[in-house]
């Protein structure tokens, strides 16, 4: 069975402050947090959690004789969902899902930029049964660090694990003199590839285009996605749309940039399968 999605909730229930960076100086923002639910979870995860973009940072930490860097965006999420799981807020075992881009400057001086966000992976790694997921245009990781804490980067392959089949495809469309980009043609073969099987989920960083406006996506993306079979769930991120799902053609497609879903099992299908007789 496929996974569906169900529904999201039209507002956040929780949202992380966060600073982004800033050429006079750093602003402020907040990560919202939406839930919802879907359809054909497998029973060995409790919660899907989906995100990406994360391109901020928390206050750094003042000693009597040091300062310590800021905290990305993305460790401040990892434990956050840490007191949801305690709390029993987050249903466990969880799944991690990222769509990539979560570095920020450390200077807080610009946005944009590329660094390592090796320790990011790992800090979800330390708490999440599994996280699986693409790099962004900003990432740089350590793919053999990843590998060793049983995290899984999707870059043209499919994985299944836990129950759940995931594929996805790191990077954008753009020139490929730059980190982490392909040619169309390229992004799209290797889209194509991920697609050819069924999947519950599959990730890229890069979306389709479905909103008018800067930089909302790529026609590419769409083709490809036009002639895919069997997709449930369809994650992206890059840029942000005004709505977080949206439903083109046959894929149902969730957009999560600067923007965290945490996904479980409608009750309806749990009453049914505890249901006596």
């Amino acid at each position: 069975m496929t996974l569906e999605l169900i529904d999201i909730a039209e507002r956040p229930s929780d949202r992380i402050d966060y600073r982004i960076p800033g050429q006079r100086k750093p602003g402020w923002r907040q990560l919202p947090i939406f839930e919802g639910t879907v359809r054909g979870l497998p029973d060995t995860i409790g919660s899907l959690v989906i995100t990406s973009d994360l391109q901020g940072r928390g206050t750094a930490v003042r000693g009597p004789h040091e300062t310590h860097e800021a905290p990305l965006l993305g460790h401040l999420l990892a434990a956050h969902l840490e007191s949801w799981a305690e709390s029993g807020r987050l249903r466990e075992p969880y799944v991690v899902i990222h769509a990539g881009d979560l570095w920020s400057d450390p200077e807080q001086r610009r946005m944009g930029g590329i660094g390592d966000v090796t320790e990011v992976w790992l800090a979800f790694a330390r708490r999440a049964a599994w996280v699986v997921g693409v790099l962004g245009n900003h990432d740089l990781v350590d793919a053999h660090a990843l590998h060793l804490a049983g995290a899984t980067l999707l870059d043209g392959r499919t994985v299944e694990r836990m129950g759940l089949r995931v594929g996805g495809v790191s990077g954008i469309i753009g020139p490929v003199h730059k980190p982490n980009r392909r040619d169309p043609a390229q992004f799209a073969r290797t889209l194509t590839s991920v697609l050819r099987q069924p999947l519950d989920v599959a990730v890229t960083h890069q979306g389709p285009r479905l909103f008018e406006g800067h930089d909302k996506g790529d026609d590419v993306v769409n083709d490809v996605y036009a002639d895919a079979m069997g997709v449930g769930i369809a994650v992206c991120g890059h840029c942000q749309w005004p709505e977080v799902a949206v439903r083109e053609g046959r894929t149902m497609f969730l957009n999560v940039d600067a923007r965290c879903i945490v996904l479980t099992e409608s009750r309806e299908r749990e009453s049914m399968c505890t249901s006596p007789g």
